[in-house]
C-alpha cells in the first residue's frame, strides 16, 4: 500500500511538474523547448518588422550617443590607457550591406550602434581600476565606399583594404581574405592580445571586466598559449543536445547531481520516502527532463553572477563574431588560412574549426557570451535571417 501512494505521488509530481508548472511559467521563454509548442507563432514577417522597430530605435540611440559627446571626449577609443597593465586591441571587421540587393532598401546601420557601444563602454569604466583596455581599429573590407565607415573614422582609426588578391569570384575565398588582411594588420599595432569582432557583434556592458577575470585567472593557466577563445557562440547551438558530447555529458551530471543532493537530504532529514536503485533511477530522469525543460540557457544564467562561474571550454565548432587572439596565434592564423582554399561548405569558419588541428594551437570558448549578435542583415544573403536565430 506505501508502495503504491508512493507511486501515486511520483506520478502526480511528474504531471504537475511538467503539464502545469513549466508550461505556465517557461512557454513564453525562447529558450525552453515549451515555447516552440506553446508560445506565440509570429510569422517572419512580423518578427523582421518588429526587429526592424528595435534596430532603427537602438541605432537612433547611439547616434544621438556620439553626437551629444564631443569627438574629443570619444577619442579614447584610438588609444590605450598608459595605466593599463593589458593591451587590447579591437578590431572591428566592417562592409556596407549596401551592395546586397533588397526589396526595401534596409539599412540597418551595425558599426554606428558597435561602435557607441564600445564608447560608452570606455566611457563607464574610465574611473574604475582595471589591468585591461581596449582600443579600436576599424577594418573596412567594402570593395566600395562604406559612408558609414567613414563617418566612424571620426571616433576611432579606419583601415581600408584593397582587394588586389583576385579572390572577387569566390565570396567564401574573398571573406577569409578580408579576416586574414585585417588580422596581419592587427598584429602589427603591438597589442598583447588581439580581438577580432565583426560590426554586428554588440559588448556586453562588463566586457572588461570579464577581459580582467580572463587575464588573471584563466589564461595564465594556458601558460597564455591558445589558438583563439570565442566570445560568442550562437544561442541557439549552446543546449543540451547538440554535436558536442561535453554539453550531453553536462546534462547527465547535473542530473546526477541533483539526484545525489536530494538523496542527501532524505537521509538529513529522515524523510519517509523510497531511496531504493529503480525510485533513485526516477529520480535521475525527473532531473534530466527538468534542466532540459528549462533549457541550458536559462540554467546558465547562473554563471552570470560572477566571472569566477564563467567557463573556459574547448571551442564548440560554427561563427566568428568576436575571436579573441594572442600576437603569436593570430600570426600563425594567417599562415595557417593562406594554406587553405575556402568554397561553398567550407567557409572561413569551418576553416577556422580546424585550425587547432592542423597547428596543435587549442582554441576554447569562455561561456557564457560576452557579445550580443545583431545581424539579421548580413553581407552575403540578400533576404533577412530570422531574428530568432541570429544571438
Amino acid at each position: 500500500m506505501q508502495k503504491l501512494n508512493h507511486i501515486k505521488l511520483t506520478a502526480l509530481c511528474w504531471v504537475i511538474t511538467f503539464l502545469v508548472i513549466l508550461p505556465a511559467l517557461l512557454k513564453d521563454n525562447q529558450y525552453s523547448p515549451y515555447n516552440k509548442y506553446l508560445g506565440a507563432s509570429d510569422n517572419l514577417t512580423y518578427q523582421i518588422k518588429k526587429y526592424k522597430d528595435e534596430n532603427t530605435a537602438n541605432y537612433k540611440s547611439a547616434q544621438q550617443y556620439l553626437s551629444t559627446h564631443s569627438e574629443s571626449s570619444i577619442q579614447d577609443l584610438s588609444h590605450w590607457n598608459p595605466q593599463a597593465q593589458i593591451k587590447v586591441l579591437v578590431t572591428i571587421l566592417t562592409k556596407s550591406r549596401d551592395d546586397i540587393e533588397r526589396k526595401d532598401k534596409y539599412k540597418p546601420y551595425y558599426l554606428t550602434q558597435t561602435v557607441a557601444s564600445y564608447a560608452e563602454l570606455k566611457r563607464a569604466n574610465q574611473n574604475v581600476r582595471h589591468i585591461t583596455d581596449i582600443k579600436l581599429l576599424l577594418c573596412d573590407v567594402d570593395h566600395n565606399y562604406n559612408s558609414e565607415a567613414v563617418e566612424m573614422s571620426k571616433y576611432a582609426p579606419l583601415l581600408k583594404l584593397n582587394h588586389d588578391h583576385g579572390a572577387q569570384d569566390n565570396i567564401f575565398e574573398q571573406e577569409k581574405y578580408d579576416y586574414m588582411s585585417c588580422i596581419e594588420k592587427s598584429v602589427t599595432q603591438n597589442a598583447d592580445f588581439l580581438l577580432l569582432a565583426e560590426d554586428d557583434s554588440i559588448p556586453h556592458n562588463d566586457l572588461i571586466q570579464e577581459l580582467d577575470h580572463l587575464f588573471t585567472y584563466r589564461t595564465p593557466k594556458l601558460n597564455n598559449t591558445f589558438g583563439y577563445i570565442k566570445l560568442f557562440h550562437p544561442t541557439r547551438l549552446n543546449g543540451f543536445i547538440t554535436a558536442d558530447l561535453n554539453r550531453l555529458l553536462e546534462w547527465l551530471a547535473l542530473a546526477s547531481l541533483l539526484e545525489h543532493l536530494t538523496l542527501a537530504v532524505i537521509y538529513l532529514c529522515r524523510l519517509h520516502i523510497e531511496t531504493g536503485y529503480v525510485w533513485r533511477f526516477s529520480r535521475f530522469l525527473y532531473f534530466l527532463l527538468l534542466l532540459f525543460a528549462i533549457g541550458r540557457l536559462n540554467i546558465s544564467r547562473i554563471y552570470d553572477l560572477s566571472p569566477h562561474l564563467h567557463r573556459l571550454v574547448p571551442a564548440p565548432s560554427c561563427c566568428t563574431p568576436a575571436l579573441l587572439f594572442t600576437p603569436a596565434s593570430a600570426s600563425a592564423m594567417v599562415k595557417y588560412l593562406q594554406s587553405v582554399h575556402c568554397k561553398k561548405g567550407f567557409a572561413k569558419d569551418t576553416a577556422m574549426d580546424l585550425f587547432g588541428y592542423k597547428t596543435g594551437y587549442h582554441n576554447w570558448f569562455f561561456e557564457p557570451n560576452l557579445f550580443t549578435h545583431i545581424g539579421v542583415f548580413t553581407t552575403r544573403r540578400s533576404k533577412p535571417v530570422n531574428p530568432k536565430y541570429v544571438n
